[in-house]
């Protein structure tokens, strides 16, 4: 090697070695440390072979993440299928446990990971379904499609009977984005149910009432022949906080240096996120960088959910999402300094348990787990790394739609899938808690959802979420 190659490679490697710089580097600089870095593995005498990223896509899901077989079985729950959902009417009762063995998790898992990479027909049909619901809303000068809206022929019942079965993958973004805008444009009114706790969730009969009774496409939608008000302000909304995104990215953060260590532990299983430095961890550094000038500044969680909308939408689009989310979805007091908000959800998850599952709230009371304990990751990161993706996705179709009580219901839904066992007379706060603070692996995804979206449509469960968070409030 050369003097100056040797020079070459050692300015290359102090470039690629500052860490707060990279993230600004041009691609064109990017490529060539990239050139640097095989050179030296070719000068120290390492194999790089070219063929490996071939190896490395196929052993991706559906989704971007690496093929993972939950080995360590001691560190996964199960959350079993239940017979019936949560009610204020009749709360649980049951005794019987659920086992665990090595066995049991094994059957389990296997089976939800031979459904994680499938398309199947049944998703097939509502890929259709909802291109009929979706149409386009704004397009740019080359006529591609930059949003969309919901078609007003479509009801909010008939939105809530599909979301509980999953918004195709395809149509995520879009279903994610028109929904936000929508409960903006209410000014956080969210959906509420009127109708028969007792109705079966996918029952026709199911109606869903605002305090403003209207269909969906009332809400940011373009009127024939011009623009609604209310599309315009949607629209200027998105626009202002993409051009907040790109004049922040010029400004200092005091938090940039421990964002740049936790945006390699962030989600790193996914292949967008897998190599340091490449375009996935650059984009969220720029994100989180960008929304911790925002008041509350920065805290570790707001990783795993920026990263959550960056497998969907473009690094500006994906802060704009996010806060919005901080600002309607009562996130920014989640991350406010105290946690306040993280607070007063644990306390509303605690009456709610009391209410539906006296028997579990004592037992937890006995054996000195309080939510704090387990819980507050679950709140923090949105269920990111405590759920699949695939699991964790499908809890956000419900949770953009139906708003903050989403995320206690989804903690209900856990505890309930869970509550046999927790119970038990043999369990302990060591057994309790080890339990709650595992990676969880639904047995039947689609009963899980189905649980959550019954406590949301529960009048009774809902009112007790309301009242618990203004006493909680007001004591406050």
């Amino acid at each position: 090697m050369t003097t100056a190659t040797t020079s070459a490679v050692k300015r290359q490697s102090a470039a690629f070695d500052n860490t707060e710089l990279s993230y600004y580097k041009s691609e064109h600089e990017i490529k060539e440390e990239q050139l640097a870095q095989k050179i030296r593995n070719n000068y120290n005498g390492e194999n790089v072979h070219e063929d490996s990223s071939d190896a490395l896509y196929d052993n991706l899901d559906r989704y971007g993440f690496f093929f993972h077989n939950y080995e360590n079985k001691q560190r996964l729950t199960i959350l079993y299928k239940t017979k019936h959902n949560p009610s204020s009417k009749r709360p649980s009762k049951s005794h019987k446990t659920r086992p665990e063995s090595e066995l049991d998790k094994t059957k389990v898992v296997n089976k939800y990971l031979k459904g994680m990479d499938t398309l199947s027909t049944k998703e097939i049909n509502r890929i259709e379904k909802w291109r009929n619901m979706l149409q386009p809303k704004q397009r740019d000068y080359g006529r591609n499609i930059r949003r969309w809206r919901l078609r007003r022929s479509y009801s909010e019942s008939t939105l809530a009977r599909r979301l509980v079965k999953g918004v195709p993958d395809r149509w995520r973004a879009a279903a994610w984005e028109s929904m936000l805008l929508q409960n903006i444009q209410k000014q956080g009114l969210f959906p509420r149910p009127y109708y028969n706790s007792n109705a079966s969730v996918s029952s026709e009969k199911i109606s869903m009432r605002t305090p403003s009774t209207r269909s969906i496409s009332t809400v940011d939608e373009d009127v024939e022949g011009g623009s609604s008000n209310s599309g315009n302000s949607s629209k200027s909304v998105i626009e202002s906080l993409i051009r907040q995104y790109y004049d922040r990215q010029a400004e200092p953060s005091s938090y940039d240096i421990q964002i740049d260590l936790d945006v390699p532990r962030t989600i790193s299983g996914h292949i967008l996120f897998h190599s340091r430095y490449g375009l996935g961890q650059r984009n969220l550094f720029h994100v989180l960088h960008a929304f911790s000038l925002q008041p509350n500044g920065y805290c570790q969680g707001m990783g795993p959910i920026a990263a959550t909308l960056l497998c969907y939408y473009e690094p500006e689009k994906a802060y704009a999402m996010l806060t919005l989310l901080d600002k309607y979805y009562g996130m920014h007091n989640v991350f406010k300094h105290g946690f306040p908000g993280l607070l007063e959800h644990l306390h509303v998850q605690d009456e709610i348990v009391k209410l539906t599952m006296p028997k579990v709230f004592v037992k937890l009371d006995e054996e000195n787990v309080p939510p704090t304990s387990y819980a507050t990751k679950w709140y923090i990161t949105l269920f990111a790394n405590t759920v699949p993706f695939k699991t964790q996705i499908r809890f956000w179709d419900l949770m953009i739609f139906y708003g903050p009580d989403a995320v206690v219901a989804f903690s209900i839904s856990i505890l309930w899938s869970l509550r046999h066992n927790i119970i038990d007379k043999e369990s302990n706060f060591e057994t309790i808690l080890t339990s709650l603070s595992n990676f969880f692996i639904p047995e039947d995804e689609d009963n899980l959802m189905e649980t959550c979206s019954s406590i949301l449509n529960d009048s009774h469960i809902r009112s007790k979420m309301d009242q618990s968070r203004d006493k909680y409030r007001k004591e406050q």
